[in-house]
């Protein structure tokens, strides 16, 4: 039994650490003039797996270039944001891309499934190169156009997005 206190205190304090990241992530970004445009694009919440980032466009504000995983300033800002109060954790993380469902058709074979993918591979970079140690990163995944935020508008902007997650595990 005490040691099951233990545990419990312990995951108590993980996750109380990892709301409090979210809360001072959520400060920086109202805090900088330069995204306050943008700021409502980012969404940080404590989900039962632990703290997630979801940086989404909207027909306001895209984070990427049309059909490219490169990161558009904004993006690469935000990220550093987030990558500073990330690097202050232990946790693993996991980096997911999703697309709209707007098909992407290239000669290549390059489609929605390799731009995910690439998206979060991005994010990923910016993340280490701002500090998160490498190590950390336990998922890259893409998800294409198979876990939309607008379910019911499957070509809305707001489904192009980057979710990191911090686990409390």
């Amino acid at each position: 039994r005490p040691e099951r206190q233990i545990t419990d205190a312990v995951a108590v304090r993980r996750r109380a650490a990892l709301g409090d990241a979210g809360e001072r992530i959520r400060r920086a970004l109202a805090a900088s003039p330069a995204l306050a445009r943008v700021a409502r694009n980012v969404t940080v919440e404590m989900t039962p797996e632990g703290l997630r980032i979801a940086i989404a466009e909207d027909e306001g504000a895209t984070f990427f270039e049309s059909g490219s995983p490169n990161l558009e300033h904004r993006a690469e800002e935000i990220l550093a944001i987030v990558a500073a109060e990330l690097a202050t954790l232990p946790s693993p993380v996991l980096v997911e891309g999703h697309t709209d469902a707007r098909p992407l058709h290239r000669a290549d074979g390059y489609s929605n499934w390799e731009l995910s993918t690439d998206r979060a591979h991005q994010a990923r970079r910016l993340l280490v190169a701002n500090g998160v140690d490498e190590s950390r990163i336990e998922q890259v995944r893409g998800f294409a156009d198979r876990d939309l935020l607008e379910r019911d508008a499957p070509l809305s902007p707001r489904n192009r997005r980057i979710t990191i997650t911090v686990t409390d595990a």
